[in-house]
């Protein structure tokens, strides 16, 4: 599992990449990914991410209202993907997909 200054630096990462562009979609590629009642995933889409930040361990994807949290568990992966793919690597459990942007593979 990542430690803080790992996430930290993974925010600041994604931030830069990602935010400011609408979010189109979540492209979940196993059961466990998704972990949440509301919001929907399918209800974000058209929000523009304002922002990615950190709590503790876990990443914060700010909607302006909606947050996704995202934790890394054990193998702290994350892929930033430019251009996004749509293959379905092994041990990854979560596309997101931004209008403008790269995907984020987690």
């Amino acid at each position: 599992m990542p430690e803080l200054p790992e996430v930290q630096a993974l925010a600041e990462r994604l931030d830069a990449a990602v935010a400011g562009g609408p979010f189109l979609l979540a492209d979940a590629l196993q059961f466990s990914s998704l972990k949440t009642f509301a919001p929907r995933p399918e209800s974000l889409a058209g929000a523009t991410l304002e922002r990615v930040g950190r709590r503790g361990k876990f990443l914060v994807l700010d909607f302006g209202g909606p947050r996704v949290l995202v934790h890394l568990s054990q193998g702290g992966r994350l892929d930033v993907e430019d251009p996004p793919k749509r293959t379905r690597p092994r041990g990854a459990v979560v596309r997101l997909f931004f209008d403008g942007r790269p995907a984020v593979l987690v």
